[in-house]
């Protein structure tokens, strides 16, 4: 058998070694800015589906209904002058107040605004 050489450039090879390819920097630039867009892809295509991928509902487990219970009002000591009679007069005279303007009734004439009509003129 005959050898034939190669007469193609590129690295040598030699049984011994192993093969190291040197490339040229623009290629490893396309290829390290490949392998980012890859990641980038790969990262965006996961995230994506985390954010599709329904996750079980989860219960709220709700307490017994709790009972409503009145809080009992403390009574309050009145003052010496709470029973005076200007006071018991002055609370009566509130209390009548209080009924006479629930009777009111709002929409009588007597209460509504005057209707002004005046002529004005404005001279140049």
């Amino acid at each position: 058998m005959e050898i034939i050489e190669n007469n193609i450039p590129g690295p040598e090879v030699n049984n011994s070694e192993k093969i190291r390819l040197d490339l040229h920097p623009d290629r490893k630039k396309i290829f390290i800015f490949l392998g980012l867009i890859i990641l980038i892809g790969l990262i965006a295509i996961g995230s994506i589906a985390l954010f599709f991928v329904k996750k079980p509902a989860t219960e709220i487990s709700s307490s017994p209904n709790p009972s409503v219970e009145a809080t009992p009002s403390a009574k309050r000591n009145l003052s010496a002058i709470a029973t005076d009679a200007a006071f018991l007069k002055l609370e009566e005279d509130l209390n009548n107040l209080e009924k006479n303007i629930g009777t009111v009734d709002l929409t009588e004439p007597k209460l509504t605004l005057p209707i002004l009509e005046m002529k004005i003129s404005f001279e140049k």
